[in-house]
């Protein structure tokens, strides 16, 4: 049980650095500071506005996302 609860936990962790590191690499100096710019208020709203940003012009995927986010809170 110990190492199923590793291998989930280091994936987990695997996720959100990628994560982090694609939102750097995204918004990198030669492009914009959204917190700057505008676009977001505060740092939880970084990872939904790149989302929006990228997929927005697609039905559905950001309310996929969206529900992703409560589906996992829950």
């Amino acid at each position: 049980a110990i190492l199923i609860f590793t291998i989930g936990v280091m994936c987990f962790i695997s996720l959100t650095c990628w994560c982090g590191l694609v939102l750097f690499a995204w918004w990198a100096p030669p492009k914009c500071d959204p917190r700057a710019s505008g676009l977001v208020k505060t740092d939880d709203q970084m990872l939904p506005a790149f989302v929006m940003q990228i997929a927005g012009h697609l039905h559905g995927i950001p309310g996929l996302f969206i529900a992703g986010i409560f589906s996992a809170a829950l």
